[in-house]
C-alpha cells in the first residue's frame, strides 16, 4: 500500500501561544520527535481472535489475529485515524499512513508511531503484552477483555465475542458497554514513543478517538502526574454504552502510570 504523507505548514509555534492543555502534554513525546510521526490502523478481522501460546511463561495466551485478504480498515479505525491525524497536524506534525499489515518493524523504529485497533492490530498486541494493562481473551468464556495485571482474574472489562452483532444497544435489549485501552509508551521496543488506541469493539475504539480529540475530555486526566513527564508511560481505561448501535461519551476507568 502506498504511503500518504500528509505535510502541515502551519502551527510550528502552536506550543509557544497557549499554555500546554493536557491534551497537549499527552501527545508531547511524539511532537518533540524530529521527523514524521507514522500511523497504523489494523485490518478488517476474519472473526475474533483465538488463544495461542502461553506468553513470558506465565501462562498467559496471547491472542492470534486472522486476517482477511481485504486491504480495507474498518470505519470506527478510519474514524479514529481522522481525528488523530486532525490533532497531529494542528500541531505541525508531518504524518505517514500505514496498514499494520504492511508495517515491517524497521519501520516502526524509525520514528514515532501511533497504532490504532486493539484485536485487528498485531503490534498493539506486541508491544502493550508486558503493561500493566493489556489485551486478552478467555477462551472458555467467549471474552475478550483488557488484562489488570494486578487482578488478572477480573473480567469487567470484557466483551463476548458471541453476542448477535444487529440491533446492539436497541431499545427492549440488554445493555451494553465496549471498552477502550489507550496507552502513551515511552520505552517501548522500537526506541521511540508510541501511542497505542484500541477498542474491544468498534464502539470503543470510537470513543477512544472522540476522547483524544477533545480538550475538554482529556482535561479530565490534566493531574495526572505521569501525563506531565514526557518520558513515562501512561495507560487510560475507558468505557462507553453502547445505544441504537452508537457509542455513547467516553468515560474514564481507570489511569495507570510506570
Amino acid at each position: 500500500m502506498t504511503a500518504v504523507v500528509v505535510a502541515v505548514i502551519s502551527g510550528a509555534v502552536y506550543f509557544g501561544s497557549h499554555r500546554p492543555t493536557a491534551q497537549d502534554l499527552f501527545w508531547k513525546p511524539l511532537l518533540d520527535m524530529p521527523g514524521p510521526v507514522l500511523i497504523a490502523a489494523g485490518d478488517v478481522p476474519d472473526g475474533p481472535p483465538s488463544a495461542g501460546d502461553p506468553t513470558g511463561g506465565s501462562g498467559d495466551l496471547m491472542p492470534v489475529l486472522h486476517r482477511t485478504s481485504a486491504t480495507d480498515i474498518p470505519f470506527s479505525d478510519a474514524m479514529t485515524m481522522a481525528r488523530v491525524l486532525g490533532t497531529l497536524q494542528a500541531h505541525g506534525k508531518t504524518v505517514i499512513l500505514r496498514q499494520d499489515a504492511v508495517s515491517s518493524f524497521s519501520e516502526l523504529r524509525e520514528s514515532p508511531v501511533v497504532l490504532i485497533g486493539a484485536f485487528n492490530n498485531e503490534w498493539t498486541l506486541r508491544l502493550t503484552n508486558r503493561l500493566r494493562y493489556s489485551l486478552a481473551l478467555d477462551p472458555e468464556r467467549r471474552l475478550i477483555y483488557i488484562k489488570d495485571a494486578r487482578n488478572p482474574t477480573n473480567r469487567t472489562w470484557s466483551w463476548a465475542t458471541d453476542q448477535p452483532k444487529d440491533h446492539q444497544g436497541a431499545a427492549g435489549r440488554p445493555k451494553l458497554e465496549d471498552f477502550a485501552l489507550i496507552s502513551r509508551i515511552w520505552n517501548s521496543d522500537t526506541g521511540n514513543p508510541v501511542v497505542v488506541i484500541g477498542g474491544l469493539y468498534r464502539y470503543g475504539t470510537e470513543s477512544a478517538g472522540e476522547f483524544l480529540n477533545d480538550p475538554r475530555l482529556m482535561q479530565t486526566i490534566g493531574r495526572e502526574v505521569a501525563l506531565q513527564n514526557p518520558r513515562s508511560n501512561i495507560q487510560i481505561v475507558l468505557g462507553t454504552t453502547v445505544t441504537d448501535g452508537t457509542a455513547g461519551p467516553p468515560r474514564v476507568l481507570a489511569v495507570s502510570s510506570e
